[in-house]
């Protein structure tokens, strides 16, 4: 079974060394690595090109191109059975791959997602709590889980963001061939949306399959000056005075495909609209929002928002709740304080997050004198080791492994 490992890139070769270090790094042969470069100026296809793995495969798009775009490109000239998305900033586990791969293999879902811990780059000026992972029992050394369709869309429908971690992902995921030429449009195009990981996603909820979520880390979320998504979320941010604009905006408004309402700056207004065009795509699938739901989650990024970007967000609702004759759950989502469920069902996973946090570790992924994604990945194999295997094959508890982990993550600076 081969799998393909995508990463798309621009600009940033400065994070792509080390992410694609952490690819490099897994021992099997049934396994190719595409860097799909978005005609990137800074020595990219040096740095790629430089390195020498029969696995390795390098793209370059030769015009700059929107993301989705250059998706859609990457993901055309991929070949695995299952495939693999993450960022130039990103990073996979290399020692935890094996069990990947045997889960993929034997439980052969159509989609699968895993626990997702994450890094923040520690560069100069950047965050307050970079260079380290957090390592939490809930989240580490579970038993596969089989997420029935039913409950993937009704955390779809119901705006309930905190759970979108155990919907299916392509993106720190892995999807089947099978189920991404079933999602393709006549045309043969995969991505009929702005984010095409999260349409992914999306699609894959509303047309129905057979998802896993895995509760052990198989990949780092890595988190950057030059994240895509962070940027957009901190767009027009209270605190950090952010522009009404950036590039990715910018090239996104040339990408020929439209998503299915206007670009908004509200992430849940986004993601309800991905979700709308992911289920209206040919052949259509149905799909029943909550939209008073996702209305109090847009309402929230609102007011996180300064008072320019806050009016578009105001304006954008508007324009949705017209187009689809929703101005009723609208205003009462305005109207909406504590006792709203969406608002209950938020408090109560900030709650249980911090729950989490107390049965957990968090270490310094220094080593060496360095601190990337690669050296996180490698203190993640340290810590976990092989014993999800061990767990997966009856021959240890969860609990035991916990404990081991505790033990091996000595050798590592503790971060508060």
């Amino acid at each position: 079974m081969l799998i393909s490992i995508i990463i798309p890139t621009r600009e940033r070769a400065r994070y792509l060394r080390h992410s694609l270090a952490t690819a490099l790094a897994i021992d099997d042969d049934r396994l190719e690595i595409i860097v799909s470069d978005n005609a990137s100026t800074d020595g990219t296809r040096d740095l790629v090109t430089s390195l020498s793995d029969p696995r390795l495969r390098y793209l370059n798009t030769g015009d700059r191109v929107s993301m989705r775009m250059n998706f859609e490109f990457a993901f055309q000239h991929a070949t695995g059975d299952y495939i693999i998305s993450f960022g130039d900033d990103d990073g996979i586990i290399p020692g935890q791959f094996p069990m990947l791969r045997h889960l993929l293999a034997t439980r052969r879902p159509d989609a699968a997602s895993w626990s997702l811990p994450a890094y923040g780059w520690p560069v100069d000026g950047y965050g307050t709590k970079v260079g380290g992972i957090r390592f939490t029992v809930h989240d580490c050394f579970g038993h596969p889980e089989r997420v029935e369709p039913a409950e993937a869309r009704m955390i779809l429908e119901s705006g309930q963001m905190h759970q979108f971690s155990r919907l299916p992902r392509i993106y720190h995921g892995a999807m089947s061939r099978n189920l991404l030429d079933r999602m393709k449009d006549p045309a043969g195009v995969l991505f009929r949306a702005r984010s095409p990981d999260i349409y992914a996603s999306f699609r894959a909820v509303v047309m129905g399959g057979t998802f896993d979520f895995y509760p052990h880390p198989f990949s780092i979320n890595g988190h950057s000056p030059a994240s895509t998504g962070g940027s957009m979320n901190a767009v027009g941010d209270r605190q950090q005075g952010g522009a009404a604009d950036t590039r990715f905006l910018v090239e996104t408004r040339t990408d020929p495909v439209e998503d299915i309402i206007p670009i908004t700056m509200s992430m849940a207004l986004a993601y309800l609209g991905t979700a709308q065009t992911a289920a209206a795509v040919v052949p259509p699938q149905p799909f029943a929002p909550d939209y008073q739901r996702w209305y109090v989650a847009a309402l929230r990024d609102m007011r996180r928002k300064g008072p320019e970007v806050a009016g578009m967000i105001d304006n954008s609702l508007i324009a949705h709740a017209a187009q689809f004759g929703a101005e009723k759950a609208l205003s009462t989502a305005r109207n909406s304080r504590g006792f709203d469920w969406s608002i209950l069902t938020h408090k109560l996973s900030q709650g249980l997050g911090k729950i989490r946090k107390a049965n957990s570790f968090r270490l310094l992924a220094e080593a060496d004198g360095m601190n990337t994604i690669e050296t996180a990945a490698r203190m993640c194999d340290i810590v976990l080791a092989q014993d999800a295997e061990e767990i997966l094959a009856g021959k240890m508890k969860p609990a035991e492994a916990w404990q081991r982990a505790i033990g091996r993550s000595g050798g590592y600076a503790r971060q508060m």
